[in-house]
């Protein structure tokens, strides 16, 4: 389910950040490992530095394609805290401030179509560099 290639907007070491299936707002990222790591403890050293990489790579893309006013980046470890399912992720999410805005867990999130994900992707890539 989370792991689409045609969505893939960059990879590191084992983490792959990609155009979610679920949007939260266009120019979301989600950054999920191809291992079956549960939760970001459970993430090894190389998987860590990758992220600590990522993270920043994919928030300057998304500043850069959608010029957000902030940006949410956050994950959850156990269903107390939010974590739906075991799968270690981390999301980034552009702010806007004349946008209200809620968190709601993704299965509350309309499922965007394939040109949706498909423009966010593009927009992305073209940043890349």
């Amino acid at each position: 389910m989370w792991l689409k290639d045609s969505y893939v907007v960059a990879e590191d070491a084992g983490l792959v950040a990609l155009v979610p299936e679920f949007v939260r707002v266009p120019g979301s990222v989600i950054i999920v490992p191809r291992s079956n790591a549960r939760c970001v403890m459970e993430l090894t050293e190389t998987e860590m530095g990758a992220l600590a990489r990522l993270i920043p790579a994919m928030a300057r893309r998304i500043e850069a394609a959608f010029d957000p006013d902030g940006l949410n980046v956050w994950w959850a470890t156990g269903q107390l805290a939010g974590q739906l399912e075991p799968r270690a992720l981390a999301e980034l999410v552009p702010r806007y401030k004349d946008a209200a805005y809620q968190y709601t867990d993704s299965t509350a999130l309309p499922r965007a179509d394939a040109a949706s994900r498909s423009r966010i992707l593009e927009a992305l890539s073209v940043t890349a560099g």
